[in-house]
C-alpha cells in the first residue's frame, strides 16, 4: 500500500475478483487486497465465485505477493443457516483469510463470539451513513466500515475522526441508485432478493419509457486527491461480476493515480485520460462522481440505456453508399470496435479496418446505413491497443513479480546453503535450503567463481520471482558445480514459499457452544394495534376509528399535533405516542436526538445510526423502543443484538422482517413483538430525486414516490394486508403502516374493510 500524510498505514486498493484467474490479473495490475465470495453467504450469488479448494489457493497466491483476502460474507441469513457459519468459515480462518465483510449484526455478532480473532468489515449493506453506527459497532471489535456511497466527504472525514476505524470507500463501479441495504424492489418484484445476493436488478429496468433509475457509474480519478485527504484507509473497486479488462484495467489506472498523488505529480489530464480509457472498458453513458461534494441530481443516472455505452468518440457528418463518414473526437485504431445507435432503437457495430487522428473525418463501411442518421453519435466500445496491453500484462501473463533478497554460503568442505528473505506486511520471512552433496576444493582457482554463482542464482526468468539482492560468502577456491545453484535455489523458493503460506495460519478455535444471543421477547398482553403516519389528517382519521392503542409519527408531525392539542387528546385517550425517526440520518443535518422533554412514549427506530445513537438517548429508561424491519434482524442472534444495544429501555418491541414467509417466521420463536397488517412496503430508499409521484415499469408493475428533502421514498404499488397475523391466539402489536392513502381510506381499513387489491408480501413464498 501507498502511505500518505493523512493516513501513514497507507492507502489501498481493493479489487473486486469473481474467478481465480481474475485475482491474478488484479493482482498483476497493483491490488493490494482482494475481495472474493464464496459459494454461500455473498451478496453476488450470480457470480462464478470461488469453491472451497481454489479459496485456499487464491489466499496462498495473494499472501506470496504481499496482498490481502477478504471474503464476503455480506447477507442476510436465516435461522437455519447461522449454525453453518462456524464450519464454513473456520477452516478458511485457519488457513489465513485477512478479513470478512459483513450486513447481517446476528452474523456480526455470531463470528465476535466463535471466531473472535478473525477481523470483521462492516458491509456497505449494513447502511452506515453516519459515525454513530460506526463507533458503536468499533466497541464490539469491528476492524472496518464500508459507508454508504452517499456520504460526502465532510462525513467520511468526521467518520474517520470520531468512529476509531479503517474507513473503505467506493472509488469506482456500478452504483445503486437506493441505499445499499435499503432495497427490497427485486424482492417484492421477483421473489430475488438483493440481501441475499440475488438482485435483479429492478433498478436498470424501463420506467414510463426510460431508465430512470439507472445510475451512471462511478468513477473518481479526478478527485482522488480530496478523496485521499479525508484520511480513508481503501479505495473499493465495484465488479465481482465483471470479466478480467474490467478489473485490471480499474485497478491499474487507480493504482497510478494513488501514486501520483503521493509522488506530487498529480497531474489531472492524465487522470481524465485514464478516464477515457475505463469509460471505454465500460460504463453507462459516461461516469458520475458521486455524492462526494454532498450534492446528487438526477442527472448522475442516464436514462436512454442500462448498460455499456461506451466512449463517443464523433458524430456522423452523413451516411452514403453503404459507408459512415464521421470526424473523430478522440484517436482511432485499427481493430477497435464501434457502436452507432440507430433511430428505430437498435445498435450498428462495426470493427474499424483503419487508424486515423483525432480532428481527422474518416469514411467506414457499415450495415443497415439507411437507419443511421446524420449527426447521430459515435461510440467507441472497445479500444483494441488498450484491451492488448492489458491481455499482455495483466491477463495472458502476469507483470507483477515478488521481490527477495538472500545470503548464500559456499564454504569448502560444507553443503551449499542458500537464505532467502522476503518482507511480507512489514514482517521478514525467511527460507532456507542445503545441497545435497559437500563442496569439494576446485583444481584451479576461479577468481570469477562468485559472480557466475550470483548470476546463475539470480537468472529466475519466467518465474514468480526476482532476487534483487544476495550476499555472497563464497570460500576462495571452493567448487560450486551450477546445478547445485539452480538446485538450492528451487529448494530455498519452496522453503520460503512454505514460510509465508505458514506466517498466515492460524490455530483452530473452539467449537460452539451455547447460543450467543437469546430471544428474549417482550411480553404484550393482547392485541395492540399501533399506526404510522404521514400527515395531521392520516392522525386524525386514526383517531376517529377509536381503536388504535399506539400512533407513530415524524417528529414534524409530533410538533404540529401538538401545537394544536392533539398530543394531549391522544395521552387521554391511553394511546401512545412514537417519534418516527428519519430512514436515513445524515451527521451534521438530520441526526440530533433529544426527546427527553418531548412527552412521548418512545422511538421508532428505522437505521443503524439510530439504533446507536438510541443507546445514548438521555431519559431512556423511560422509554420504550421499537425497531423497524429495516433494521434487519432475520435470525435471533441479530435480533438478541439489537436487544442488548436498547436494554436500558423500559420495553424493546422489534418488528417482524419482511422477507420471511411464515413457516420461517414460526421457527423464530415469536422472537418479534411487532407485526405488520397491513401498509404499502417500502421498496427503496434513494438519495436521488425521481421527479414523480408513481412510476410503472414495463411489466405493469407500479411504484408510488414520497419526495423528501434528503431522501425519496418508493414504494410498492399494492399494499400488503394481513389483519389475520395478529389475534387473541397469537397476541402482539398489529402495525398499520399509512403512508398515501386519504382519511376516507384509512377510516375505511381500521373498520374492517379489505382493499380490492393486495399482497401478502413473502408470507406464502419467501425468498431463496
Amino acid at each position: 500500500m501507498t502511505s500518505n500524510a493523512y493516513n501513514p498505514q497507507g492507502v489501498e486498493i481493493l479489487a473486486p475478483c469473481g474467478s481465480y484467474d481474475i485475482l491474478k490479473s488484479a493482482i498483476s495490475a497493483g491490488a493490494d487486497a482482494c475481495y472474493i465470495g464464496g459459494k454461500k453467504f455473498g451478496a453476488r450469488a450470480y457470480a462464478a465465485n470461488f469453491d472451497d479448494d481454489v479459496i485456499y489457493k487464491a489466499l496462498d497466491y495473494a499472501h506470496l505477493h504481499g496482498v490481502k483476502v477478504y471474503l464476503t460474507v455480506n447477507t442476510l441469513l436465516k435461522e437455519s443457516e447461522i449454525s453453518s457459519l462456524f464450519a464454513y468459515l473456520c477452516p478458511l480462518y485457519e488457513a489465513g483469510l485477512d478479513a470478512v465483510i459483513v450486513q447481517d449484526l446476528g452474523v456480526f455478532s455470531y463470528i465476535r463470539r466463535y471466531l473472535p480473532d478473525l477481523p470483521i468489515h462492516l458491509s456497505t449493506q449494513m447502511n452506515i451513513t453516519s459515525y454513530h453506527a460506526a463507533k458503536m459497532m468499533k466497541a464490539y471489535g469491528a476492524k472496518r466500515v464500508v459507508p454508504a456511497r452517499e456520504m460526502s466527504f465532510t462525513e467520511i472525514k468526521a467518520l474517520k475522526d470520531k468512529s476509531g476505524l479503517e474507513v473503505e470507500v467506493f472509488c469506482h463501479g456500478a452504483m445503486c441508485v437506493c441505499y445499499s441495504g435499503r432495497c427490497l424492489m427485486s424482492s417484492l418484484a421477483g421473489g430475488r432478493s438483493g440481501n441475499r445476493g440475488r438482485c435483479a436488478q429492478t433498478c436498470r429496468k424501463c420506467y414510463d419509457g426510460e431508465y430512470k433509475l439507472s445510475m451512471k457509474d462511478l468513477c473518481t480519478l479526478e478527485i482522488l486527491p480530496e478523496i485521499l485527504a479525508t484520511g480513508v484507509d481503501s479505495l473499493k473497486i465495484e465488479g465481482r461480476m465483471k470479466n478480467a479488462y474490467y478489473v485490471a484495467s480499474a485497478v491499474e489506472a487507480y493504482k497510478q493515480t494513488v501514486d501520483d498523488i503521493m509522488n506530487d505529480r498529480f497531474d489531472l489530464n492524465v487522470a481524465m485520460d485514464r478516464k477515457l480509457r475505463l469509460g471505454e472498458v465500460f460504463s453507462r453513458g459516461g461516469f458520475t462522481t458521486g455524492y462526494f461534494f454532498g450534492v446528487g441530481d438526477r442527472y448522475d443516472t442516464f436514462h436512454d440505456m442500462p448498460g455499456h455505452t461506451g466512449v463517443e468518440i464523433g458524430t456522423v457528418d452523413s451516411v452514403k453508399g453503404g459507408a459512415v463518414d464521421f470526424r473523430l473526437r478522440h484517436d482511432l485504431n485499427h481493430g477497435d470496435v464501434l457502436v452507432f445507435r440507430t433511430r428505430d432503437g437498435s445498435e450498428v457495430e462495426i470493427t474499424s479496418g483503419k487508424d486515423a487522428l483525432a480532428g481527422e473525418t474518416i469514411s467506414l463501411p457499415a450495415p443497415k446505413t439507411k437507419y443511421i442518421n446524420q449527426g447521430a453519435k459515435v461510440f467507441r466500445v472497445k479500444n483494441e491497443p488498450f484491451n492488448d496491453s492489458l491481455f499482455r500484462n495483466h491477463i495472458n501473463s502476469f507483470s507483477k513479480k515478488i521481490h527477495i533478497t538472500g545470503e548464500l554460503s559456499a564454504k569448502k568442505g560444507e553443503k551449499l546453503m542458500l537464505t532467502l528473505y522476503q518482507e511480507v506486511f512489514g514482517n521478514t520471512i525467511s527460507g532456507v535450503a542445503y545441497s545435497n552433496e559437500r563442496l569439494e576444493p576446485a583444481n584451479t582457482v576461479d577468481p570469477s567463481m562468485a559472480e557466475n554463482i550470483l548470476e546463475k542464482l539470480t537468472a529466475t526468468g519466467d518465474t514468480e520471482y526476482i532476487i534483487d539482492n544476495v550476499d555472497m560468502k563464497v570460500d576462495s577456491g571452493v567448487f560450486v558445480p551450477f546445478r547445485l545453484v539452480k538446485d538450492i535455489r528451487r529448494k530455498a523458493i519452496e522453503a520460503l514459499e512454505t514460510s509465508v503460506k505458514e506466517s498466515f495460519r492460524n490455530i483452530r478455535p473452539k467449537e460452539p457452544s451455547g447460543e450467543p444471543y437469546e430471544s428474549r421477547r417482550t411480553p404484550v398482553e393482547g392485541v395492540q394495534n399501533y399506526v404510522s403516519v404521514e400527515t395531521l389528517e392520516q392522525l386524525y382519521a386514526c383517531m376517529s376509528s377509536g381503536m388504535i392503542n399506539g400512533v407513530c409519527m415524524s417528529h414534524n408531525v409530533y410538533k404540529k399535533a401538538a401545537t394544536e392539542g392533539t398530543t394531549v387528546r391522544l395521552k387521554l385517550k391511553g394511546i401512545k405516542i412514537f417519534i418516527a425517526l428519519e430512514d436515513i440520518i445524515r451527521a451534521g443535518i438530520n441526526d440530533r436526538l433529544d426527546l427527553v422533554n418531548e412527552g412521548i412514549s418512545g422511538i421508532y427506530i428505522r437505521c443503524i445510526d439510530e439504533l446507536a445513537q438510541a443507546r445514548e438517548l438521555e431519559g431512556r429508561e423511560r422509554f420504550d423502543a421499537i425497531v423497524s424491519s429495516s433494521v434487519y434482524a432475520m435470525n435471533t442472534c441479530a435480533a438478541g443484538f439489537i436487544r442488548d444495544q436498547l436494554k436500558s429501555y423500559k420495553n424493546v418491541y422489534l418488528e417482524e422482517p419482511r422477507e420471511l414467509n411464515e413457516t420461517e417466521l414460526s421457527e423464530l420463536g415469536g422472537a418479534y413483538e411487532v407485526v405488520p397488517v397491513y401498509g404499502y412496503e417500502q421498496v427503496m430508499v434513494t438519495r436521488q430525486s425521481i421527479d414523480s409521484e408513481k412510476i410503472t415499469d414495463d411489466s405493469k408493475n407500479t411504484y408510488y414516490v414520497i419526495s423528501g428533502k434528503l431522501y425519496d421514498r418508493i414504494y410498492n404499488g399494492t399494499p400488503f394486508f394481513a389483519p389475520e397475523r395478529v389475534s387473541a391466539a397469537a397476541p402482539g402489536i398489529a402495525l398499520w403502516r399509512f403512508t398515501i392513502e386519504s382519511p376516507d381510506e384509512i377510516v375505511k381499513l381500521l373498520n374492517g374493510h379489505v382493499p380490492r387489491n393486495k399482497t401478502y408480501g413473502h408470507l406464502k413464498r419467501g425468498i431463496a
